[in-house]
């Protein structure tokens, strides 16, 4: 699988992930400039809202068996 996917990159010309990786980290001096650029990357904030949401609905649905429990 590694071979096929490399090999693919040779043939497109596509950077390799460690040049990709060094492009990536040349663009931030520290560390927390990285984590941050991380953290407001599109892929990570739509993650992030996906799991908000279903934390949403795991406590929507506690709250009304709590209050059908209560009642």
């Amino acid at each position: 699988m590694f071979e096929t996917i490399v090999a693919i990159r040779y043939r497109l010309n596509l950077p390799t992930m460690p040049e990709m990786m060094n492009r990536y980290f040349r663009m931030y001096d520290t560390t927390k400039d990285l984590i941050k650029a991380f953290k407001n990357s599109k892929q990570v904030q739509k993650k992030f809202a996906a799991l908000r949401a279903i934390k949403r609905g795991l406590q929507a649905t506690d709250d009304r068996i709590t209050l059908k429990s209560h009642k």
